[in-house]
């Protein structure tokens, strides 16, 4: 009867250990699972990343200092135009804040690039008179055309050709052919090579500094048509490709009269030195913004329009001029075409370089919007 109970015993404690090995071989197999669950999930990631990486090396441009020439298509739905309530063009357009993300992005930006080595150092500059040939009204201008000698003062006189400024359908057609241009998310006075200045990141690039503009002109009543496909994920084909993409939204918007193509600069004094255009508006940092406006000339041909546009640019640099001295560099008239041949007022705006900070270019573009608004204004 002891033997019998003994073995009992015996029995009831390996029956024990058994569950608690089989509960114990669960929880480890549960382990290994999320462990390789985790790996994998970090290893899309990773994957994901890369593919970024290898996009921005691929993209990145071998920019001197000049205008860059642009170049593709994404599908991705153009931003439906809507038309907010009217406000007029004499409301502050510099109420700016600082976006929350924005701070939070440069945190993210200075944790992971603060411990390396810089690659070097972000000149600041004020380029507001650049190479200026022209000064007229509040305008400065920079003519750059080989033959091209327009009496810039009648021009400016005349004024933009504005015949829908009053319209309640969409006015402005807002696109970028280099959708991927970004900033740094710093004003800290160094860069590092490894950050690249593209990214298809939307609350990075270009397409950002387009909602700015496009949000801040329609509450001011004009109706904006914001393109935000990417067209540029080959650099090479950019332009022909956002040509067919705007002259699509041409044909169903026959109401836009004004048609900005919105992108950053770059200047590179030397691999370990780039070029800052800003300057101070009501005490904070804005990106100096530059327009380019196109001229027939030498290779550049069917481009019948070229005064309009010029007319249009006068315009935003008078008026810009006398509402933020400083905001602008001088016009860039020039032996170029940059599908600018599309309307009668069609421009290329760059704001900034790759070397100012994010919020330095949302300000700009927050600036520059309230310009606008006042042209049309003006127009009505």
């Amino acid at each position: 009867m002891r033997i019998m109970k003994i073995n009992m015993k015996n029995a009831l404690y390996c029956i024990g250990f058994l569950v608690a090995g089989m509960v114990l071989s669960v929880l480890i197999l549960k382990c290994v699972f999320l462990r390789s669950t985790d790996a994998a999930l970090r290893f899309f990631d990773v994957a994901s990343s890369v593919s970024q990486e290898q996009y921005d090396v691929l993209q990145k441009p071998k920019k001197t200092g000049q205008v860059l020439a642009d170049t593709v298509q994404e599908s991705s739905e153009a931003e439906t135009p809507t038309t907010q309530p009217s406000v007029s063009a004499d409301t502050p357009t510099d109420t700016y804040v600082t976006p929350e993300d924005v701070f939070e992005m440069e945190e993210e930006y200075l944790a992971a690039f603060a411990p390396l080595k810089t690659s070097g150092v972000i000149v600041e500059d004020d380029f507001s008179h650049a190479g200026a040939t022209h000064y007229v009204g509040n305008a400065v201008i920079r003519n750059a055309t080989e033959t091209k000698n327009p009496d810039f003062a009648a021009l400016l006189q005349q004024g933009p050709v504005l015949e829908n400024a009053e319209t309640d359908e969409p006015l402005v057609l807002v696109f970028h052919t280099h959708t991927s241009e970004t900033y740094l998310l710093s004003d800290n006075g160094v860069f590092w090579e490894d950050y690249s200045t593209h990214t298809l990141q939307t609350q990075q690039n270009m397409i950002r500094i387009g909602r700015v503009l496009t949000e801040r002109l329609r509450a001011n009543g004009i109706g904006v048509i914001h393109d935000t496909r990417v067209y540029d994920t080959d650099y090479t084909t950019a332009y022909a490709n956002s040509r067919q993409g705007i002259q699509q939204i041409l044909e169903q918007y026959p109401s836009v009269e004004i048609v900005l193509d919105v992108h950053r600069d770059a200047f590179y004094y030397s691999d370990d030195s780039r070029g800052k255009p800003v300057c101070e508006i009501n005490g904070k940092k804005a990106a100096q913004i530059m327009i380019i406006s196109g001229a027939q000339e030498g290779d550049i041909v069917d481009f019948p329009n070229w005064e309009t546009n010029l007319r249009f640019a006068l315009a935003l640099q008078d008026t810009a001029g006398v509402m933020y001295p400083g905001l602008m560099r001088p016009l860039f008239f020039c032996q170029r075409k940059y599908n600018m041949d599309v309307g009668k007022n069609s421009l290329l705006l760059e704001i900034g370089s790759d070397a100012n900070s994010l919020d330095e270019a949302l300000y700009a573009a927050d600036l520059c919007a309230g310009v606008i608004a006042k042209v049309v204004e003006n127009c009505k």
